[in-house]
């Protein structure tokens, strides 16, 4: 955090890092979309660390979130340590953590076939154009 927390300080370095995890929680898939979250969410301002006397103003700008990944992104040997940190909290709380893989959890089924002709051209898949009957929903 001492790392981060040099230069400007317009929004405090630990508010935003811990603003990081919300953008997960609440499926957030831009930055953009984890800012109006915080913007209309004060207890999620207040909850992160954020000054909420400021109001809206209180979430951190584009260029500040910019800001402060491009930091990040210099402390890949940080991040690493913290990484490394939370997974042996998490073996240490919780019983049998990390001894089995994940699996994919999505809760719509595929119902794609081989591989149909109107793939996309960038790769994207599962194209199977079946009727949305009762069925197949």
């Amino acid at each position: 955090m001492r790392k981060l927390e040099k230069g400007r300080d317009d929004y405090p370095a630990r508010a935003v890092w811990n603003s990081l995890p919300a953008a997960v929680v609440f499926q957030r898939e831009s930055i953009e979309s984890l800012r109006r979250e915080l913007s209309r969410n004060g207890d999620l301002l207040n909850a992160r660390g954020f000054d909420t006397i400021k109001g809206k103003d209180a979430a951190p700008t584009s260029s500040a979130y910019a800001g402060f990944l491009k930091k990040v992104l210099k402390c890949p040997g940080e991040v690493d340590r913290v990484f490394e940190s939370l997974v042996k909290e998490l073996t240490e709380e919780l019983p049998g953590f990390g001894e089995r893989p994940g699996a994919d959890g999505k809760a719509i089924p595929s119902h794609a076939k081989g591989e149909p002709k109107d793939r996309a051209k960038d790769g994207r898949g599962d194209l199977y154009n079946a009727p949305h009957t009762s069925e197949t929903l």
